[in-house]
């Protein structure tokens, strides 16, 4: 999988490193720009966004983000505020990242729960959790085939990509089977779709898109299989109910 990179700005551009400014203009959608001091920032933020050609960028202070937003607005950089902009990795533990097992209380930290599935670094969403490991093994094995649902919100859009992106392709040297693709909103080349998937292959939404000549700006993955994620806020929890469990079964 490809790793993503995370840049600060503490200054001008030239705070960066030639050779970093060189991999940038060459992979720009492999960085997110972070300004770490927001208020003499965003406008840096913006000129180095668009020299650059990187696909996101994160502005430390809210009171910024419309100035931000304005300078970019004719660009397909996303723009993150703050606490937006955190990122977890699905792992129970990890020496470089916060995971997803500090999104927990504490009094579940000795209950050998785990994350069932996972949700790449830059997706959100719904992640189930349990420390029935058998439970578990049987939801994620390819013959039990539980429907996840995403909102995808894309730039590089075209009319009719959604006739694209439904149609099977191979991923793997695996044939998957049609998503279901609903187009929600298209504004000039920014989209945002709805895409039904049946497998749950290694970022198989985001290399859809790509096949399709798309980029992925935003994944949230708001159902798998009966569970919707609703109106639950980020980072936050709740047990399932006994018809939830019973219908994962």
């Amino acid at each position: 999988m490809a790793q993503h990179y995370r840049i600060a700005l503490l200054g001008a551009t030239g705070s960066i490193g030639a050779q970093t400014l060189d991999i940038i203009r060459r992979m720009p959608e492999r960085f997110t720009l972070v300004a770490a001091v927001a208020q003499s920032r965003w406008k840096e933020l913006a000129e180095v966004a668009k020299e650059f050609g990187v696909r996101r960028v994160v502005i430390g202070d809210a009171k910024y983000e419309k100035r931000l937003r304005r300078a970019l607005i004719k660009t397909d950089v996303e723009v993150l505020v703050g606490s937006e902009a955190i990122e977890y990795v699905t792992s129970t533990e990890d020496p470089r990242d916060r995971t997803v097992m500090e999104l927990l209380p504490k009094e579940y930290a000795h209950q050998d729960l785990k994350p069932v599935g996972r949700l790449d670094k830059a997706t959100e969403g719904l992640l189930l959790f349990t420390n029935d490991g058998d439970f578990a093994n049987a939801l994620m094995h390819p013959r039990h085939e539980v429907k996840k649902t995403y909102d995808t919100w894309v730039t590089g859009y075209v009319p009719g990509a959604e006739v694209k992106l439904s149609r099977p392709i191979e991923l793997d040297g695996y044939l998957i089977r049609p998503p279901k693709v609903t187009l929600i909103r298209a504004e000039g080349r920014k989209a945002k779709f709805r895409i039904t998937i049946h497998e749950g292959r290694n970022r198989q939404v985001r290399r859809m898109c790509d096949a399709v000549g798309m980029h992925v700006t935003r994944l949230r993955r708001i159902r798998e299989g009966n569970l919707h994620l609703g109106d639950l806020p980020k980072g936050k929890w709740r047990y399932l109910t006994p018809s939830e469990v019973e219908g994962l079964k």
